[in-house]
């Protein structure tokens, strides 16, 4: 990646593309696909009548949908905190509104900016839906960027200018109890940041720990307002439960509550400017309430009554008090009452909106820390906000102009995260050929190796299943903590699986692979069979279900694999990253003859699934499908030679 104007403009085309591709994507399912079908994806849900829900917090119109049958809803995809659209069921094409699930369980709350109109005689559907404000952000920032001066000027300087800046460093800040060497150093480096620095912090290495510190030493001591970003909301949340860790309470939470961890709502805006007692606010919202029930109990004059007649020219009749166009003058005091009471509600909105937002930013200004995804650091709550400080957590899943958004509100920045691990997620082959998938963290980091510092010391793995990463991907520069030589076995001796720390288990050609129709996603029924086998071992053994996590690469072996125990956590592999567990099975899944492995070729999906185990890892794949990829190859040569090989007899 470099300044050349061009790159930048081919990346406002992949922005386009990208969006293009998602958005697509969902229509043409809608488009083209039977509605019945695509409930049984998981991408919709058919059927439902919809009634008002009152108010949630922010203020957001709560709609409530339920079944009209007493059918079993079939199982879905449909999460809290997705956005959706909402449609009639006799016209899918048409969108009503976009909404967010606030909470799905026998009946689903849609939160929307806005009322819409219910019809009681309708039914109505739910489709999961892509949303292009993220993109429109994106290209916000890439223009700003552009931009000769202000912001746009200054982060392209902080970017791609050669020399080092550097602040002083104050030894009044007490250095943290318990870091490291390569900690205290990245601690350091970040509190000596005057324009860009980064942190590598490869798996169990404590990034987000150290991040951590950097932000509350920043806030507390040096008094800098700090801005803590991520790509994702459940990285933003993980920060915030490590900041209540740390006792530091002094922090906003900014974004859709129903994207947060609930037990993060209270430290949100919304949930604050929803339990304020400002007695300006309580007053305009029950001013703001009464001129709303006045409004709905005034019958809408009808559109034949109206007769295309703006709110001015009603007016402008009822002061003549005389018949015009054919209306009597009984008829033009509907229209007039009407008016003045639609008038008189948005007033009293209008004032409260005025309030409520004065609020949000004082809240803001306040608090040392604000926490908010990439995203929403480009929404009107925090356009006319400055930091001193941004933080960019898993920086390496951010592309460049992703990055850009909380970047141009800044003045100092430190991208954390680890270039060897998960992408960001690009879907447009041709936006990725366009630099989509490339990251500013990987550019500072090769351009600026100087500015930043790799975090060495790692607190999760045993030795030989650190081992094969550090080789492969970090040059062997990991060392282990004491603690993980602590560690003790989990599987007893004489197990069928060994004691190993690492265990390949090869299914010998034994287990069929199969596509799935309604995911296009790769499923072994086998291989399910043969994790369910080793579960039901370690149950009897009586491991916690908590300790135990299953990976597989693809989201129909995920489905499958969650049917096993509904207390032990599945996920993909980018479910996983930032997350561990005592024991981990990745089941491979592909196994056929043309030695075919698609994405698991992907060397940094492979490096999060190995490394997320802290005592034992247990791979299930069928070797010889894999032994065209040479690091797979290195992969099993490593297990035979350390760990423990088990080749399934045919």
């Amino acid at each position: 990646m470099n300044s050349n104007i061009q790159n930048w403009k081919k990346l406002l085309q992949a922005i386009s593309l990208e969006r293009d591709e998602e958005i697509n994507f969902h229509r043409n399912e809608i488009k083209e696909l039977p509605a019945r079908e695509r409930e049984k994806r998981g991408r919709a849900i058919l059927n439902l009548k919809a009634k008002h829900g009152g108010f949630v917090l922010g203020e957001r119109t709560l709609t409530d949908f339920s079944k009209k049958s007493t059918r079993k809803q079939d199982k879905t995809d449909i999460r809290r905190g997705d956005v959706i659209r909402i449609s009639k069921m006799d016209d899918p094409e048409k969108e009503i509104a976009l909404g967010t699930v606030w909470s799905i369980s026998k009946k689903i709350s849609i939160t929307t900016d806005s009322k819409f109109p219910i019809d009681k005689k309708c039914l109505y559907r739910i489709d999961l839906a892509a949303n292009d404000i993220t993109y429109r952000r994106m290209e916000y920032a890439m223009d700003k960027f552009y931009e000769n001066v202000g912001p746009g000027r200054r982060t392209r300087e902080k970017i791609f200018k050669k020399e080092n800046r550097w602040g002083r460093f104050s030894k009044k800040i007490t250095e943290p109890d318990y870091l490291n060497e390569s900690q205290k150093k990245a601690w350091e480096i970040g509190l000596k940041t005057a324009e860009i620095s980064f942190i590598h912090g490869p798996p169990g290495t404590g990034k987000t720990t150290v991040a951590t510190h950097i932000a509350c030493s920043a806030a507390n001591e040096r008094k800098d307002h700090v801005l803590i970003c991520a790509p994702s909301n459940i990285a933003i949340d993980n920060i915030a439960f490590k900041l209540l860790e740390f006792k530091n309470k002094n922090f906003l939470r900014i974004g859709h509550p129903a994207r947060m961890d609930q037990q993060l709502e209270k430290y949100s805006l919304d949930y604050k400017l929803a339990n304020t007692e400002d007695r300006q606010i309580v007053k305009l919202r029950t001013e703001a309430k009464l001129a709303a029930q006045e409004l709905q109990e005034i019958k809408h004059p009808g559109r034949s009554l109206m007769r295309g007649l703006s709110d001015e020219e009603i007016i402008s009749l009822g002061k003549r008090k005389t018949n015009t166009r054919g209306l009597r003058n009984n008829q033009i005091k509907i229209l007039q009452n009407w008016v003045h009471s639609k008038k008189k509600n948005n007033s009293k909105f209008e004032k409260l909106r005025e309030e409520e937002d004065k609020f949000k930013n004082k809240k803001i200004k306040e608090a040392r820390i604000v926490l908010a995804t990439c995203s929403t650091c480009g929404s009107e709550v925090l356009e006319n906000h400055n930091f001193d400080l941004c933080i960019l957590d898993e920086a390496s899943q951010a592309p460049v102009p992703l990055a850009l958004i909380p970047m141009l509100i800044s003045g100092k920045t430190i991208l954390v995260g680890d270039g060897k691990q998960l992408s960001p997620v690009v879907k447009n082959r041709e936006a990725i050929k366009l630099g989509l998938k490339d990251t500013l963290f990987e550019h500072i980091e090769k351009e600026k190796p100087c500015n930043g510092k790799m975090l060495t010391t790692q607190y999760r793995m045993r030795e030989k299943i650190l081992s094969f990463p550090n080789s492969k991907w970090y040059q062997n520069k990991i060392h282990s903590a004491g603690k993980v030589f602590k560690y003790k076995n989990t599987l007893k001796q004489g197990s069928p699986i060994g004691q190993s720390e690492i265990t390949a288990i090869d299914t010998n050609g034994l287990f069929k692979e199969n596509l799935t129709k309604e995911d296009h996603s790769w499923k072994n029924l086998q291989e399910v069979q043969y994790v369910g086998k080793i579960i039901s071992y370690l149950e009897k053994e009586k491991i916690k279900p908590s300790n135990i996590g299953i990976i597989s690469p693809y989201k129909a072996q995920a489905k499958e694999l969650k049917k096993i125990s509904k207390d032990i956590e599945v996920h993909t592999v980018d479910g996983f990253q930032g997350r561990e567990k005592d024991l981990i099975i990745i089941s491979l899944v592909r196994s056929n003859k043309n030695k075919n492995i698609g994405f698991l070729s992907d060397e940094k999906r492979l490096n999060v699934s190995l490394t997320r185990a802290k005592k034992h890892l247990i791979i299930i794949g069928d070797k010889n499908t894999f032994s065209e990829n040479k690091i797979f190859n290195e992969l099993w040569q490593f297990i035979e030679k350390n760990g423990n090989y088990i080749k399934l007899k045919k």
